[in-house]
């Protein structure tokens, strides 16, 4: 009789337990669903995006020596590349780059004249605002610099 008393005793708590875990989850779920339900009305706020194109002021800088005998740069809304052969360097230009609601990209990269002498080095200015450098020591490879322009915001 004993081992059955122990054992009845024994389950009461684990039933206590259990009933008031149980009641801590409902009251939870309840507060849940009052504090998400209880606006009524709300609407989360998305942002919206100025749906015609801006401008922007972009600079491309590429700084080295010799000549550069090929610099592609982004001039247009549609990723429109241009490029410029045998620059002298330093080489740099600045353009009008509109950018619609999907954004935009600068990008101006620089191919190396391949005779290992000297430093290559391109920056990407946006709107007076510095967004992109990237430097080469070794004279031999190409740099490239890119920037990713984010689409105006009405609200």
């Amino acid at each position: 009789m004993t081992d059955t008393l122990e054992h009845t005793t024994a389950r009461k708590p684990v039933r206590r337990r259990t009933w008031i875990a149980g009641a801590v989850v409902a009251a939870l779920a309840v507060g849940v669903t009052a504090v998400l339900f209880s606006g009524g009305d709300y609407k989360p706020e998305f942002p919206v995006v100025k749906m015609t194109p801006t401008n922007h002021e972009v600079i491309y800088e590429v700084n080295g020596t010799g000549i550069a005998p090929v610099i592609s740069f982004i001039v247009g809304e549609n990723n429109l590349e241009q490029t410029a052969l045998r620059q002298p360097m330093p080489w740099r230009t600045t353009i009008q780059l509109p950018v619609g609601p999907a954004g935009g990209f600068a990008n101006v990269e620089v191919r190396s004249p391949g005779t290992g002498a000297g430093s290559l080095a391109c920056r990407v200015f946006v709107d007076g605002v510095l967004v992109a450098e990237k430097a080469s020591t070794d004279g031999l490879t190409s740099v490239s610099c890119a920037a990713r322009i984010a689409p105006e915001y009405v609200k």
